[in-house]
């Protein structure tokens, strides 16, 4: 044996010791661990040599100097089996002890460790003989004295009796028998012989003390048990036992009293873990309870109740260079949105709760994203599309069956600090009924005079939600109830322009989708022209989801080329080349070239932005009925009743007979019949378009309108002008009716949107007709 300090590999073991001469099978999972097993493998099967090293608290994962025993065994490994879940089972074979004084990490990841061999103290030797038979008799008695199966005791008595060497005899009885990992660590730091020996013996009568014990309590436990209970006699041996020496459930307890000493919280929630832990120490084994209570309690130690990032380093320019960075345009909501920060780096509250509205694709998701990286907080999303529960929101009651905490709860969790920036997504969404509303539970979360205690029913400890930073984002106001509306404050993000859009897939998309596919825009000529065609025959939306879409596909297009050609070809993305490899453009929607009668058009606002609505009537002989078809809305129904009650009123100065309306029937049709449509601003498109069929004059072609009608004419505000605008643009109008009351609202519209279209404000029906019959036509 070597007896110079050497350096070799170590591998830390839980609770599990290893002495000379005896061969062992670990299961290694750590990945550092795992790592030194492969180094060694590599080397010769003779040379496969570690320190194997207890560590002192089996539950500590860290590994350092400090939490390792100072005593191990210099085994090698004998086999190496790789099992199905990434671990790897080892057998080794002990050769000696060593004592442990140095010990570091390699450059490679795996540890090592500088060791001396330790010898013991030879005492023995001088001992007689008759002191060395008095030993063995001893070890013996002890032996036969404690309940060991009957092979395992014929084998010890064997190796006691067969051999000579008193030390090679205590090592196969420790080996052999249950003991304590801790036991067994002090036997194999023991280096005078005669007390390993004496202590050997001493545990051996300790442990025949158990077995008397537990025999005797066995007794008890048959004695108090009728013939009806004699299935849980297993149970009830093992709850006397750890009464008797002390269960794993105390030691757990203390660990979660240590914790809760250790938490960052308020004395109200260390109050109530010492009080559930307390309560845990109490239950009997087997209970049912416990196991809530253990989920409960780790749940709770698991919520950063007082713990929170920094933010005092964060420079506002440079969050405002990160917003400019991430988006393109949408001014007014950048600026509104670094009102927020500055507020919130200056060691302010929010305030109300921002909510950004617009259609799918405009970015608000990323917005938020944008917000959290500026302030350099975590970021969680809590999608509330479909949450019809309220227990989702506030969690459930710990007593029900597989109850769990809200979603509010679990988001700071997920985040691990109390000031996450946390992102309410599609909160128009959320489904009510006469069972439950989630919007209710929603009040608390998004007041700022009540959300510094938001009590989740689960938790059942107040939990400050002030400190985070809640953003919500919505498509649609109307789905939103009224008291929710109340306590945000709307950030309107709207559709974006051809120009906007053109910026954003140059600028922000298509480096992104060339990164993520690993293609070279130094390779990839991609012009205004090619954009414009791609947004004009196959995008029809208010963001760019779906021009994203498209690129992708021409991105894998190139990458699949790519591969074929072994290489990367440059390549220009012309009109034709995309059509190739996206297949046909869908046709735009153009306007009829004629004027015509009893068709009007119409702007409507969507979710997914601005489309121009046709409003169709026909009138026949009849009986003076009138009907309503298209899947309209219970507003938009009134909206037509409401035009035909004004076209009646001012039919006779149109030279129609008094008698007119009761000879004929009215018919009013909006096409795409299986889309729903509802709104107001629908009322002068409407009314134009009956008044047209009523009286036979054409409606000009180029010209569309938009706003809500009064029964005496008036022509009133509407909103998503911009969208409006936007689809009347698209689809060659020239002309758009709008009213005066939203004259603001095209004030603040940039040039590129207005440009080419020449908008005219109207505050009555009688200016609407005016701009929208044709002057020279009629049948």
């Amino acid at each position: 044996m070597n007896k110079e300090p050497f350096e070799m590999p170590v591998l830390p073991i839980k609770d599990l010791v290893v002495f000379p001469n005896m061969r062992a099978t670990i299961d290694v999972k750590r990945k550092k661990s795992i790592e030194t097993i492969q180094t060694l493998m590599k080397k010769k099967e003779s040379e496969r040599f570690l320190l194997l090293v207890k560590q002192k608290d089996a539950y500590d994962e860290e590994v350092c100097y400090e939490t390792l025993c100072h005593v191990g065994t210099c085994a090698r490994i004998t086999s190496v089996m790789f099992l199905a879940d990434f671990t790897l089972r080892i057998q080794v074979l002990g050769l000696y002890r060593i004592a442990l004084f140095n010990f570091f990490e390699q450059e490679e990841g795996y540890y090592m460790a500088k060791a001396l061999p330790r010898e013991t103290n030879p005492t023995l030797l001088a001992l007689s003989d008759n002191e060395k038979e008095a030993y063995q008799l001893s070890l013996l008695d002890a032996l036969q004295s404690i309940d060991l199966p009957m092979t395992t005791k014929a084998q010890l008595k064997r190796s006691v009796t067969s051999s000579k060497d008193l030390s090679k005899q205590l090592d196969e009885v420790v080996q052999k028998i249950e003991l304590k990992p801790e036991w067994k660590q002090a036997y194999l730091e023991e280096d005078d012989e005669t007390k390993r020996a004496l202590f050997v013996i001493k545990l051996l009568h300790n442990q025949a003390q158990v077995d008397t014990l537990r025999q005797q309590i066995e007794e008890k436990v048959h004695t108090n048990l009728d013939k009806n209970q004699r299935d849980f006699i297993m149970r009830e041996q093992i709850k006397v036992i750890q009464q008797q020496l002390g269960d794993d459930l105390n030691g757990l307890c203390d660990r979660f009293l240590q914790q809760t000493d250790d938490l960052c919280a308020s004395d109200q929630v260390k109050e109530i873990l010492t009080k559930e832990i307390n309560h845990l120490r109490s239950l009997p084994f087997g209970n049912q309870e416990g196991a809530v209570l253990r989920t409960y309690i780790e749940t709770m130690l698991e919520m950063p109740w007082d713990k929170v990032t920094d933010s005092a380093h964060v420079d506002f320019r440079q969050a405002q260079i990160i917003l400019e960075q991430d988006h393109y345009g949408l001014e007014k909501v950048k600026e509104r949105i670094l009102d927020t920060l500055a507020v919130l780096l200056q060691g302010g509250k929010m305030g109300t709760l921002l909510c950004l509205v617009g259609p799918p694709g405009t970015g608000k998701t990323s917005i938020v994203q944008s917000i959290a990286n500026a302030l350099g907080r975590k970021y969680v999303r809590i999608c509330l599309g479909g949450v019809r529960d309220e227990a989702e929101i506030r969690g459930h009651r710990k007593t029900y069956v597989a109850a769990m905490p809200g979603r509010l709860a679990q988001a700071l969790r997920q985040a691990g600090v109390s000031n996450p920036v946390i992102l309410l997504d599609e909160i128009d969404k959320m489904s009510h009924d006469h069972h439950a509303d989630p919007a209710s539970a929603m009040l608390e979360v998004m007041d700022p005079e009540q959300n510094h205690a938001f009590r989740d029913h689960y938790l059942e400890a107040p939990m400050d939600l002030s400190r985070a930073l809640l953003i919500a984002t919505a498509n649609d106001l109307s789905g939103i109830p009224a008291p929710l509306l109340d306590r945000l404050e709307i950030i309107e993000i709207s559709s974006y322009t051809q120009n906007e859009k053109l910026h954003i897939a140059r600028e922000y998309l298509f480096p992104k989708l060339c990164q993520k596919y690993n293609l070279s825009m130094d390779q990839i000529d991609l012009s205004d022209e090619t954009l414009c065609f791609l947004m004009e025959g196959y995008t029809k939306e208010a963001g760019v989801r779906g021009l994203k879409r498209c690129l992708e596909q021409i991105c894998r297009k190139l990458v699949r080329q790519k591969l074929v050609l072994g290489y990367e070809e440059p390549t220009k993305l012309t009109p034709s080349l995309c059509e190739s490899m996206l297949g046909k453009k869908h046709l735009p929607k153009i306007i009829d070239p004629k004027n015509e009668i009893g068709v009007c058009h119409g702007l409507a606002w969507t979710s997914a932005g601005g489309e121009l609505l046709d409003v169709e009537v026909s009138v026949m002989p009849g009986t003076g009925k009138w009907q309503l078809t298209g899947k309209l809305g219970d507003v938009m129904k009134e909206s037509a009743l409401t035009a035909l009650t004004y076209v009646r009123s001012i039919a006779p100065g149109y030279d129609l007979a008094p008698d007119y309306f009761e000879k004929h029937d009215i018919h009013i049709h909006v096409p795409q019949g299986a889309i729903p449509k509802d709104g107001p601003s629908a009322g002068i498109t409407m009314a134009t378009a009956m008044l047209s069929a009523l009286t036979g004059r054409f409606v000009c072609h180029d010209v569309a309108m938009t706003g809500e009608i009064t029964l005496r004419g008036r022509v009133l505000a509407i909103g998503g002008l911009k969208e409006k605008l936007l689809a009347a643009k698209n689809a060659k109008i020239k002309t758009v009716l709008v009213p005066r009351s939203n004259q603001y609202d095209v004030d603040e519209m940039s040039k590129e949107i207005t440009d080419g279209i020449e908008i005219v404000l109207v505050e009555h029906m009688s200016q609407v007709l005016s701009h929208a019959l044709a002057q020279n036509e009629a049948l």
